[in-house]
């Protein structure tokens, strides 16, 4: 994240803040990726995540590989467990999309 888009406005500051504690809040959770690391230069600020090998699962569909039903019901098994723990957490992704699923 840009230093200069953070300074500009209050509200870039909180949204960091904001995402940083989600992570922090989410940690005990499989679905989700670990906040390894924070760090910064004079330009920016860094939040480095846990590397997922296998990309995301819109890669796998581009790629056109077929995924079985069986891959399918689990992968939507996670899906579901990890939302239903994200909201009993009282957190909202707002962000959900082929490309935000990341598979292990």
């Amino acid at each position: 994240m840009s230093k200069m888009k953070l300074k500009a406005s209050l509200n870039g500051i909180l949204s960091l803040l904001k995402e940083i504690k989600v992570h922090w809040v989410l940690e005990e959770c499989e679905g989700i990726l670990r906040l390894i690391e924070i760090y910064e230069d004079n330009q920016y600020v860094y939040l480095v995540l846990e590397y997922q090998r296998q990309g995301s699962l819109l890669g796998k569909l581009t790629q056109s590989q077929v995924i079985d039903e069986q891959k399918s019901k689990f992968i939507m098994e996670q899906i579901l467990l990890t939302l239903d723990y994200i909201h009993q957490k009282e957190i909202v992704h707002r962000d959900i999309k082929l490309d935000n699923i990341l598979i292990k």
